[in-house]
């Protein structure tokens, strides 16, 4: 196989895996995308204040394109790793038989110029015939010399490329377990939290809303447990419809005398329907539960609760009063059973000084001590 083949057979490979290295790195950018984009609405669904504008079918069928996607992609980059592998073991026997190629020149042309020097008598013809096997030889060497440095060169951009596609991969891994992380935490936080109240304990926890207290005003002897954003408040109202109603017609039966037929008053229906008094920040604490949302804010004493229900995205308070209509508080899937956790545990224990624990979340910001501490406290 001639040079310039051999030359032309590794220019293609390396143009080849120069293009795997760009086709892999537009692939996982694109898969990246529809992986957080199917994340986002999962977490969506998740935090959703109601579900029948997020259905959980809906979060099933998400889940498992979001399971196609990380499988396709796991495919794809067996796959690639194949066809780099095969074309990096093709341009290594291509790069190895190109050296002995040019080995095997330059070791011809040597042994002429050595014969032409052994030559006891020379001529003119054989002094320009070495001339110009030496300018041959010269040229051999520089385009073997050339040939490492493309060689070089190229291997070092597709290093390139997929180093930078390794760094990319690398953060987003970073940050699937850093989000793994935050979720187990606030899982722990919360068991945390509902352990102290299982022992009798009050934990002293100090919230800061937007870098600002909370809206609220706590009474002297009451402590807060805990706060959740973008709580939806709902309230249930009845409405009554008159169904069946016929207007009927007048027939003329003689001369100033007419009879209705076919009037009917209808039936009246009752029926009960939610209505949404917007999003807010709902608290719960050791005496109340409070609520500041759009252009209202209240609190409720335990003492008025007389029952509670948990939903799938929220809780439900029934307050002591004649005609009195569940109230809803819908803070999304993930802390429904927490919410009413801590109404179910709130109103039976004694005050005691608690240690002042740690958190940070979206929502508000709780002064750390130690985690230590937290820990000695939790345990």
């Amino acid at each position: 196989m001639s040079l310039l083949l051999l030359k032309w057979q590794k220019d293609r490979l390396e143009k080849r895996l120069l293009k795997i290295e760009k086709i892999a790195q537009a692939s996982f950018e694109s898969t990246k995308k529809t992986k957080e984009y199917l994340r986002e609405r999962i977490d969506e669904i998740d935090n959703s204040r109601n579900s029948d504008l997020m259905p959980k079918w809906h979060k099933k069928n998400l889940e498992k394109q979001l399971a196609r996607t990380e499988k396709d992609e796991r495919d794809r980059l067996e796959t690639e790793k194949k066809d780099r592998k095969n074309l990096e073991e093709k341009l290594t026997k291509l790069e190895e038989a190109e050296k002995e190629k040019f080995n095997l020149i330059k070791k011809e042309l040597k042994q002429k110029i050595g014969e032409i020097e052994s030559e006891k008598i020379q001529h003119p013809k054989s002094e320009r015939l070495k001339a110009r096997l030496e300018r041959k030889l010269a040229r051999i060497t520089n385009a073997e010399t050339a040939s490492l440095q493309r060689a070089k060169s190229n291997r070092a951009k597709i290093k390139e490329q997929r180093g930078a596609l390794e760094k990319v991969k690398r953060e987003e891994k970073k940050a699937l377990a850093l989000r793994e992380q935050e979720k187990q935490e606030e899982i722990q936080w919360q068991k945390n939290i509902l352990r102290i109240l299982s022992a009798g304990k009050i934990p002293q926890i100090t919230f800061v809303v937007n870098d600002q207290p909370p809206p609220f005003k706590f009474q002297k002897s009451e402590h807060p447990i805990w706060m959740f954003s973008d709580t939806e408040y709902l309230e249930q109202k009845t409405r009554r419809e008159i169904v069946g109603r016929s207007a009927g017609a007048s027939v003329r039966v003689a001369r100033g005398l007419w009879v209705r037929v076919g009037q009917s008053r209808g039936t009246p229906v009752e029926y009960e329907h939610l209505v949404s008094r917007g999003v807010g920040l709902f608290a719960i604490t050791t005496k109340h539960v409070y609520f500041h949302g759009d252009g209202r804010s209240f609190r409720i004493s335990f003492n008025k609760i007389v029952s509670m229900t948990q939903m799938e995205d929220g809780v439900s308070v029934t307050r002591d009063r004649v005609s009195a209509q569940p109230e809803f508080f819908l803070v999304g899937e993930k802390n429904a059973a927490f919410a009413f956790k801590l109404l179910q545990a709130i109103p039976s224990f004694e005050e005691s000084a608690g240690t002042e624990i740690a958190s940070v979340r979206d929502y508000h910001l709780i002064h750390s001590n130690d985690s230590e501490i937290l820990e000695e406290h939790f345990n």
